[in-house]
């Protein structure tokens, strides 16, 4: 019987990096997802109010998450979501 208490260590550590790497793809997404909605969006932007109710946020922190980074690469995204339709 192994009576080493960091044996498990390494797959601890390992299981934290994936969560981590998850959370911060999330976080991605999430930027991404308001930046759409308050920038790309027909005829009138998603208000803030709901935007941050859907995201577990404050109205304040959807107004500040995303860059313009963040809106090129939704409308990429959006972009390449309607040639895959189309085809």
């Amino acid at each position: 019987m192994n009576t080493d208490p960091w044996a498990d260590a390494p797959c601890v550590l390992d299981q934290l990096a994936a969560a981590r790497r998850d959370r911060d793809e999330a976080d991605r997404r999430i930027r991404q997802l308001v930046a759409y909605g308050r920038t790309l969006t027909y005829m009138r932007p998603y208000r803030l109010a709901d935007l941050a109710e859907a995201a577990g946020m404050s109205i304040s922190g959807v107004r500040t998450c995303y860059t313009a980074d963040d809106v090129t690469a939704a409308h990429a995204e959006n972009q390449q979501a309607r040639k895959d339709t189309r085809s």
